[in-house]
């Protein structure tokens, strides 16, 4: 990862960036070949756990819950795996208000 190579606000420059990318695939915002292409939830689900993973890292609780709840409604199957990540950044929410 080319983030873990730098310092400082260049590292966190990289690290928003990326997440900023996962956010996109795990919302569908990407471009798609067509009107009727959906997107892949193989993909969808990868890039959401890497930016809630991104989300944690840089203490954005409130984009990690979101991304996890979004996760569980479109994957019901990995709902019982994200419980305790949910119940983290529920937690670090309600620390940092």
């Amino acid at each position: 990862m080319q983030a873990q190579q730098k310092t400082g606000a260049e590292q966190s420059a990289l690290l928003e960036s990326a997440l900023d990318h996962y956010v996109d695939v795990c919302y569908g915002k990407t471009v798609l070949r067509g009107d009727d292409d959906q997107p892949d939830l193989f993909w969808t689900r990868k890039a959401g756990l890497e930016a809630g993973r991104l989300a944690e890292a840089l203490q954005r609780w409130s984009q990690a819950l979101s991304v996890y709840q979004r996760l569980t409604n479109l994957l019901p199957s990995v709902s019982a795996t994200l419980e305790n990540r949910i119940q983290n950044a529920e937690k670090n929410l309600r620390l940092t208000r």
